[in-house]
């Protein structure tokens, strides 16, 4: 725990290494959160099929999702989130009109199992 979820849109192509922005995040959620990374999971996951707005092609989303188990005050949360939106912003720099997206998700310990 926590699991690192990215979504992006296959119209990005710049910014596909994600190991070095995964190692951001854990970072980051290790020095704000006091999570440590051996716990963290990334995973980026393309989507190939897609619509956005009108349908134009030179929009483009990327959307994380941190599960993270419930405890840290809205503070953290929200450093948490913005730091992360400079890095996805940092890390996905292209000609499209990209929107960033970040959803901390509280997840109850006594409802997760792990062996």
């Amino acid at each position: 725990m926590p699991h690192i979820i990215l979504q992006y849109t296959d119209n990005i192509k710049k910014g596909r290494n994600f190991n070095p922005l995964f190692s951001e995040i854990h970072s980051l959620l290790s020095n704000k959160a006091g999570i440590d990374p051996i716990n963290c999971k990334s995973r980026a996951i393309k989507l190939t099929d897609f619509f956005i707005g009108e349908g134009d092609k030179p929009n483009a989303f990327v959307h994380l999702e941190i599960r993270i188990f419930q405890g840290r005050t809205p503070v953290i949360k929200q450093g948490i989130g913005n730091e992360i939106l400079k890095m996805l912003k940092n890390h996905f720099q292209e000609n499209l009109n990209i929107q960033f997206t970040i959803e901390i998700v509280e997840m109850d310990k006594e409802l997760y199992f792990k062996s």
